[in-house]
């Protein structure tokens, strides 16, 4: 059974975001469309991993139940980060050429690793995470700098030019990449230290849905994935294929199809390495 593997991110689909995609097997849709993600789908694909924010999660899975019908085998994964982030994770999953059945649990790899968050003036409409009552205070001074938010791996909220506390076991990171240009040094200083990247990069045209995530209008989605990029695979000689819908079974059971493999001996996976990383 030849696979095609296609990858849908539940983010706004601006002009922005589809041209980073450019011609990657990804797929955009608004999460209040229900139908936007069958008609954007390729005829070929056969499985279908699609991420959306945690947030989202009940919308995702109607987006899930409904593609499904439409005949591709399909999964989910709803992932504490911004959308910014989600079509990064979105881009190495493509990029990777994984078989189906490896990629959510690869993907959720990366994003454990991931650190995201972002610049916002004022905490006064933020809800998650939660802001302390003299943060929500300073948002209603004139002044200050703003604040720095974290989503995750370890959601917090830091007034831009504290110090921030170190993450425990924390990957290396290199980038610190900001979805809009701009960002006064003070604001960079403090995201790099919170996010343990050393530099910042400008990546344009990641601007999405600023207020739905982080209530104000002109915050700036940032996000620093690790300096270890690969997706990681478990050893082929152990590994079973779905008797459904043949993806391979990392775990208990086929992550699109919840079928368990049957008590037989395993047959040698071929698991290729994954490609390099898109950004």
């Amino acid at each position: 059974m030849s696979q095609q593997v296609t990858v849908g991110v539940l983010v706004e689909p601006t002009d922005g975001v589809r041209a980073l995609v450019g011609d990657a097997h990804v797929v955009l849709a608004d999460p209040s469309d229900i139908t936007a993600l069958p008609q954007a789908l390729p005829r070929a694909t056969t499985h279908v991993l699609l991420l959306g924010e945690a947030r989202h999660e009940a919308v995702l899975r109607r987006h899930a139940a409904l593609l499904a019908d439409t005949g591709p085998s399909v999964t989910w994964l709803a992932l504490p980060h911004g959308p910014a982030a989600l079509v990064v994770l979105a881009l190495h999953a493509a990029a990777a050429r994984l078989d189906a059945g490896l990629l959510p649990d690869a993907v959720e790899d990366l994003a454990r690793r991931t650190w995201s968050g972002a610049w916002t003036p004022s905490v006064a409409r933020l809800e998650s995470p939660s802001p302390s009552l003299g943060q929500h205070a300073r948002s209603m001074l004139p002044g200050g700098q703003g604040f720095v938010v974290s989503v995750a791996p370890a959601p917090g909220v830091l007034t831009v030019g504290d110090a921030p506390s170190p993450e425990d076991g924390a990957p290396a990171r290199e980038a610190l990449y900001s979805a809009a240009p701009g960002l006064p040094d003070v604001v960079l200083r403090t995201a790099l230290g919170v996010s343990g990247a050393s530099e910042c990069v400008e990546l344009h045209g990641l601007v999405l849905d600023a207020v739905g995530r982080f209530g104000h209008a002109r915050a700036v989605e940032l996000f620093a994935l690790p300096a270890d990029q690969r997706l990681a695979a478990p050893d082929g000689a152990r590994l079973v294929r779905c008797a459904v819908c043949d993806a391979v079974i990392a775990r208990h059971h086929c992550p699109y199809c919840r079928v368990r493999p049957v008590d037989v001996e395993a047959t040698p996976v071929v698991v290729p390495e994954p490609l390099g990383a898109p950004l």
